[in-house]
This record gives structure tokens, C-alpha cells and sequence, in this order.
């Protein structure tokens, strides 16, 4: 576990230092506000102006990871850690769901990577796809009236708000509802209150801390933290992209659109129909079934759910160029005429023709053993 403790003076006091030296640039109306992409001198700018919230979240950060890891250390020094893992899988996953959506969506990356992570927290951090903790139904349904305005307009959608009381499933963006629109039944998908404060305030915390780190003189310590920079750098624009639930129903019908003529699998794949979307709610066609994150969802037929979504991924990689860029089990549903439903569509990937037609002549080469030709392509 990286030491993150080892960088938590030097950072509490650049953030300090940064903040106090803003003060001086005067009012600037476009750091009143935060992007809606990513923009990372932007996001600099804007919480160096609010020095006391980023020191703050430097101090916490730092010294509630610090306390962790020196607990790791010390597992490690009196020859426990093996005996003590899985308790402290489960105090990780706590953590990281009290410090909030970044590091949960950080730590989801890792979860699914089995090859990098011991079992024990493995299993625990599986849990933070789909078993966030949830935020209270009052902010949901202020979220919820802000984006669908009007006197009783929430009521009239809906008809009632009891399908409110509990969400279904909670991530790291935000959590889903079960409801009803004109007999027909939705998910509803409100987004986590001030969640693009928090996501860029901590995207910005914990790149300093990193950027910090990776300058200590122990280089175990230091490669975590450079490898933890990278990480960040590659994961913070689509993560940003993912909090704008307008662009994820563009996407999705996009998406939906892509593979309508696609014979392969347009009779095997099935994307909800967006019925509303804003910024911060997006309400889609209710897909049934189980997920493939449900034990024995596929057992009884797990070769043609791995055929489907095979099929389902060359088509997107080769023929359609739009990738579906977050392919985690809790995003596929098993339907019960045996389609497979496709959920989440906030994360994309475009493969331009170039590289399609490159990976196509790669394909053919390897398979006609001309490994001289796969060189060039």
C-alpha cells in the first residue's frame, strides 16, 4: 500500500501557499464555476481559490490513508499481514467509500483486476460496483424536482413518488430507481449531490499527493505513486464525461443506432430507450432479468452468454468504431427471452477506421502465421 502519509506535509502546505497567493488575482467569473469536461488548469484554478476546503481535504486525505497504510506496515512488520488481510480488506473498502466517488471509481479499476489484488480484497472491492452506500431519499428527490421542474411535474411523471423511498443500486455517480411512466416500467438514474465538487477537488488532491510521492527516496513507495499519476491522468477525462448524464443518453443512442444493422448481434444485444435526460437524471427503459453480477445468472448458459458478448465486442471494436468502454459484469443483463441487455453508456471509446483496419490485417496475419507482416502493422 503506497505511503501517502510520507507526502502529507509538503502538500497541506503547497495547497496553503497556493490558495493565499490566489486570493490576490481578484474576482474571475469563469472560477465560479467547474467544466463540464475535464480541464485541468481549470479545476487547478478553481480550488485554489477556496484554499481552506482544499487544505482541509489534503489533511483528511492524507491522514486517513496515512493511518491505513501504517496499520499495513505494521502487519507487515510483525509478520500478521497475511492473518489480518481480510480484515483489513473490508476497513479499505470502508475507507474508500467514506472518502467518496473518486476513489471508489479509482478503486473499481483495480477491482477488476484480479491479477494485481489479493483475494481478499478482491471480493471486498467487487462490492463498490454496485453496493455503494446510498445518499437519503430528501436529497434525491431535490435533485430529482431541480431537474424536472414545475409544480406536481415529478408527481405527474411518476405517478407518485413511492418508488422512491429506496434505491435498487447505488455506484459511485450516482444510484438507480425502479419506477413507473405510463404503465411502463423505467430506471431512473439521479446522480450524487455536488459529485463534480467532490470528483474534481479529490481528482486535484490526490494528483498533488501523488505527484508528491513519487519523490520520496524509498522507489517501492515512489513507483506506486508515479504508476497512481498515470493512472489519473488516463482516467480523469472520461471520469469528468461520466457526470453528464446528457452526454450518456447521447451515447447510448448512438450506440443503439450502431448496432441496429448490424446482423451479428442485433437480435442479441438490447439497449434501453432513453425517455429522459438532463445533466443529472437520466430515465431509460427498465431491462429484466439478472444481472451477470447475480450468482448463477449465466450457469445455465454461460457458453452462448460468452458468445454474445464476444460478438457483441468485435462488432464495436471492428464494424461500429464506438466502444462500449465500461464492460464490468454489473452493466450486463441477462434477459428472460435470452438477449443481453447493456447497461451504463457514461464511459465510450471511438476506434477510428485506421486502427480498425490495422487490428484487421494483424488478425489475418497471426492467422496465417506471417509474423514478419504483424511487425508493420
Amino acid at each position: 500500500a503506497p505511503a501517502f502519509a510520507t507526502a502529507a506535509g509538503p502538500a497541506a502546505v503547497g495547497a496553503a501557499v497556493v490558495g493565499l497567493l490566489s486570493l490576490k488575482r481578484g474576482r474571475q467569473m469563469w472560477l465560479e464555476e467547474l467544466p463540464i469536461r475535464y480541464n485541468g488548469p481549470w479545476i487547478q484554478a478553481y480550488w485554489a481559490r477556496r484554499p481552506l476546503t482544499l487544505l482541509l481535504r489534503f489533511v483528511e486525505v492524507s491522514f486517513r490513508i496515512g493511518s491505513f497504510t501504517t496499520a499495513i506496515e505494521f502487519d507487515k512488520f510483525l509478520g500478521t499481514e497475511e492473518k489480518n488481510r481480510p480484515e483489513r480488506a473490508i476497513a479499505a473498502r470502508e475507507l474508500i467509500t467514506d472518502l467518496g466517488p473518486t476513489f471508489v471509481k479509482i478503486t473499481q479499476v483495480w477491482a477488476s483486476r484480479p491479477d494485481i489484488l489479493p483475494e481478499e480484497y478482491q471480493k471486498e472491492f467487487e462490492k463498490l460496483l454496485e453496493q455503494v452506500r446510498p445518499f437519503g431519499k430528501e436529497l434525491a428527490m431535490k435533485t430529482l424536482r431541480r431537474n424536472i421542474p414545475g409544480d406536481g411535474a415529478l408527481e405527474r411523471m411518476f405517478g407518485g413518488l413511492k418508488d422512491f423511498e429506496t434505491p435498487i443500486a447505488a455506484a459511485s455517480v450516482g444510484q438507480v430507481y425502479k419506477a413507473m411512466v405510463n404503465g411502463r416500467e423505467v430506471a431512473v438514474k439521479v446522480q450524487r449531490p455536488d459529485v463534480r465538487e467532490t470528483v474534481t477537488l479529490d481528482l486535484y488532491v490526490v494528483r498533488q499527493l501523488s505527484s508528491f510521492g513519487s519523490r520520496v527516496p524509498i522507489e517501492r513507495y515512489a513507483a506506486q505513486f508515479r504508476s497512481l499519476v498515470e493512472l489519473l491522468d488516463r482516467a480523469a477525462p472520461p471520469f469528468i464525461e461520466e457526470l453528464d448524464y446528457e452526454n450518456e443518453a447521447a451515447n447510448q443512442r448512438k450506440f443503439a443506432a450502431s448496432i441496429r444493422g448490424c446482423d451479428l448481434v442485433k437480435d442479441t444485444v438490447v439497449v434501453p430507450d432513453v425517455l429522459l435526460s438532463t445533466r443529472e437524471v437520466l430515465v431509460q427503459e427498465w431491462l429484466p432479468g439478472k444481472k451477470l453480477t447475480e450468482p448463477g445468472a449465466a450457469q445455465e448458459q454461460a457458453g452462448r452468454v460468452v458468445k454474445v458478448l464476444l460478438n457483441s465486442y468485435m462488432v464495436q471494436f471492428l464494424e461500429t468504431g464506438f466502444l462500449h468502454g465500461d464492460p464490468h459484469p454489473g452493466n450486463f443483463v441477462l434477459m428472460p427471452d435470452g438477449k443481453l441487455g447493456i447497461l451504463d453508456y457514461g464511459l465510450m471509446t471511438t476506434i477510428d477506421p485506421e486502427k480498425r483496419v490495422a487490428f484487421i490485417e494483424y488478425i489475418m496475419h497471426v492467422q496465417a502465421q506471417m509474423y514478419d507482416e504483424c511487425l508493420q502493422d
